[in-house]
């Protein structure tokens, strides 16, 4: 479990003692859910803050020292447009992307001397079981899913786009889709009034809308 801090420890030692070093660290595990931030019990928070703000510090506390020593490695951290971009409806889950997208920005230039590369995943929706895992309270679940701004990515899609960002050390990683549909986001009429549309013009700089795969 990520959110354990002492399993993720014992992981990277048996990892360590198995392998004797360590290229890449992909800190991908994710839960998610929804609803009016102020409905959501200590629990809620607990749960999304454990798996998916603490297993990426825990995964960068336990490896990271390792690529260190090594003097290369790279550490790829998932996110979510939801880490860049106002995402009503999914408060505690977007408070915690936007957390991985700055601890990302700032690791990378913190490990760049040391040989120590650093990229962010930050696709949409991927059409995986989790969509359909979703916990939302007092939302329509299938009316979210539905909405003409949200486009379902495939996993395959997504891990070519990230290996491909890998190979060229890009900091951050994103879908053609995805990047599109942050566009599109930014400029419902709903959320003009939270004064983010600001942010779109942030995105061309670290989120290029990426050219199709062949």
């Amino acid at each position: 479990v990520v959110a354990d801090g002492d399993q993720v420890d014992a992981f990277a030692a048996a990892t360590m003692d198995e392998f004797g070093a360590v290229h890449l660290v992909c800190n991908n595990a994710g839960v998610g859910g929804g609803g009016q931030m102020w409905t959501l019990t200590t629990d809620d928070w607990a749960w999304v803050l454990g798996v998916n703000l603490w297993g990426v510090i825990h995964g960068i506390r336990a490896f990271v020292p390792h690529l260190v020593d090594q003097g290369e490695g790279h550490v790829v951290n998932t996110a979510s447009v939801a880490g860049i971009a106002p995402t009503p409806g999914a408060t505690a889950y977007a408070m915690t992307k936007h957390g991985v997208v700055g601890l990302s920005t700032s690791l990378r230039g913190e490990g760049a001397a040391l040989g120590v590369r650093v990229s962010v995943v930050c696709p949409g929706l991927i059409d995986t079981p989790l969509k359909d895992s979703l916990t939302y309270l007092n939302l329509d679940k299938q009316k979210m899913l539905q909405h003409p701004a949200i486009k379902l990515h495939s996993v395959e899609h997504c891990a070519q786009v990230a290996v491909r960002g890998v190979e060229r050390n890009r900091i951050g990683l994103s879908t053609r889709a995805a990047a599109i549909n942050l566009k599109r986001l930014l400029n419902l009429g709903h959320l003009a009034g939270l004064g983010y549309l600001g942010v779109f013009y942030l995105v061309p700089a670290f989120f290029p809308i990426p050219e199709k795969l062949t």
